[in-house]
């Protein structure tokens, strides 16, 4: 019984020896399936809070001091809420606006200063903000760059960790980088079915 007992062991420790000694398989490595679309803890832990004090939009003068601000000494929270009253004004012009692409512009120029003090939700917004853009003219003759525009907003916001404006709709609008994956807007604009 010790005699069999030794065997099976010297057999065990041979096979194990012989296993060991072959060439081995690489080690499992996860997919990244997010690319860039990823939470940086690092740069997420120095996130600062949007403005609390709202926009005061519909009064030329508040307007005008919260722009001032913006323009002479980009103060985040004024540039924040100057792109804010953009946004509304913007939602409520006509496309053929002369004044829209200006508009648009300043919005997102604000919306950036913002982002780049770490406010998250102004990275989505002025994001957000180029893709409805491109989804309502896909021939937009700035199509690239407000793709990369795009791309950029919800990247940002995501690393500042915001997981669903940011992280999400960096992967489904594909921004990700990954090999393969093309910046684009995915939601297709879906309207009545054309008469036979």
């Amino acid at each position: 019984m010790v005699a069999m007992r030794t065997w099976i062991l010297g057999a065990l420790t041979a096979a194990l020896v012989a296993a060991c000694g072959g060439p081995q398989p690489a080690p499992y490595v996860e997919p990244d399936v997010d690319g860039v679309c990823k939470i940086d803890p690092a740069v997420a832990a120095g996130r600062a809070a949007k403005p609390e004090t709202p926009a005061h939009c519909f009064d030329p003068a508040a307007f005008g001091a919260v722009q001032d601000a913006c323009n002479d000494t980009r103060e985040p929270g004024a540039c924040y809420d100057a792109a804010t009253c953009l946004n509304v004004a913007l939602s409520t012009m006509e496309p053929t606006d002369p004044m829209r692409e200006a508009t648009l512009d300043s919005a997102i120029a604000g919306f950036r200063v913002a982002c780049d003090a770490s406010v998250a939700e102004a990275c989505v917004i002025f994001a957000s903000m180029a893709e409805e853009e491109v989804l309502a003219n896909r021939e937009h003759p700035r199509r690239d760059e407000l793709l990369a525009t795009m791309c950029d907003g919800y990247e940002q916001g995501c690393r500042l960790g915001e997981e669903f404006d940011g992280c999400a709709r960096c992967r489904t609008a594909g921004c990700s980088g990954l090999p393969g994956v093309t910046p684009a807007p995915i939601r297709e604009t879906v309207g009545p079915a054309p008469a036979p």
